[in-house]
């Protein structure tokens, strides 16, 4: 989807005025017929009419009932280490989406390409160093991970609405900045589900502690901490301060590149967006010949490494919870699973 038309829908989606009322209403025949064909599948899975594959060892989702980037990444590299922490082995399966895989299902290794098993997958092999296994069928790809090795956990980036997939725990992660939006299901709003979804799953987590988009529904909270920027070409760190007043290109290639702007903009940086898709990729080369520093993503990151210069930073982030909020969620989740 080309960046100008993404912006567009999103516009209608969280910022509806004017005529977007008008083509909202317009598009309610297909939320409709979207509505229905999702209930109709979800009701499929949940009378046995579509199997559903239970895998030998416990499947947690992290997963949201939104388009669009909410954090789920770096809650998948949070959960994964603090279930090692507790003692356990995990694994992580992911669509590997924006990748082109050269067959169906690929496991993630050192030697791997972003470009081939997603920019996503890779940065969640680099950042843990766990089995990572990604494929269009995830419960096919919590097989195969669980063929490689010894996984006793299996943590699911995303999947949500995946139903083929036996899981014992839900963790939905929302935008506390973009919230539900219209509140309207694909295509008029930017719900896959319905907001009575959350009701169900067991856990929600609200990216962005200091904003309460939605107060009326409960949750847990946890805000993306940012770490020193580091080089692409010499692994150098530097602190964020020290770019302080200085016009950056920013690069976003994520679902919800505008909470990447306003990070930089709380270190006072003047950043200048890169336009880029999610999981897209741009003319590298181009954005350099202003001089300005280019800031990105870390999930942007490994897509670049090969043609970065010395002008190339990306500034890693990490979910960061209330010490007591995260203890008592550890202690739900570790409960769940020794009773699946």
């Amino acid at each position: 989807m080309k960046p100008g038309f993404t912006r567009r829908i999103e516009l209608l989606w969280y910022k509806p005025e004017g005529l977007d009322v008008l083509l909202m209403v317009l598009l309610t025949p297909f939320t409709l017929l979207y509505f229905c064909l999702t209930a109709l599948r979800r009701f499929a899975y949940r009378t046995g009419v579509f199997p559903v594959v239970k895998a030998d060892v416990p499947v947690i989702v992290v997963g949201n009932i939104t388009t669009g980037g909410t954090g789920k990444t770096p809650i998948v590299i949070w959960l994964a280490r603090q279930l090692q922490a507790q003692g356990f082995r995990p694994g992580i399966v992911s669509r590997g989406y924006g990748g082109e895989r050269t067959q169906d299902q690929m496991s993630v290794e050192a030697a791997s390409l972003p470009a081939e098993v997603g920019d996503e997958p890779y940065l969640m092999y680099r950042a843990t160093g766990f089995p990572v296994q990604v494929g269009s069928d995830r419960a096919t790809a919590v097989q195969s991970l669980l063929a490689r090795g010894d996984v006793d956990v299996v943590v699911s980036d995303d999947g949500l609405q995946h139903y083929r997939m036996a899981r014992c725990v839900e963790i939905a992660v929302l935008d506390s900045a973009r919230g539900l939006g219209n509140g309207w299901l694909l295509p008029s709003g930017p719900l896959r589900e319905s907001r009575q979804r959350l009701a169900t799953v067991d856990v929600v987590l609200w990216n962005g502690a200091g904003e309460t988009a939605h107060k009326d529904i409960a949750g847990v909270a946890f805000d993306l901490v940012p770490g020193p920027a580091v080089n692409l070409k010499t692994g150098e760190h530097r602190a964020l301060q020290l770019f302080s007043g200085q016009q950056v290109s920013a690069l976003a290639g994520i679902g919800n590149p505008q909470r990447f702007y306003d990070l930089l903009q709380r270190f006072q940086l003047e950043p200048t967006p890169v336009v880029s898709s999610d999981h897209g990729r741009v003319d590298l080369a181009a954005v350099l010949r202003d001089g300005k520093p280019v800031l990105m993503t870390e999930k942007d990151a490994v897509k670049y490494s090969d043609t970065a210069d010395t002008n190339c930073w990306y500034v890693p982030v990490r979910a960061a919870f209330d010490v007591a909020d995260e203890q008592q969620l550890m202690h739900r989740i570790c409960a769940k699973l020794k009773v699946a």
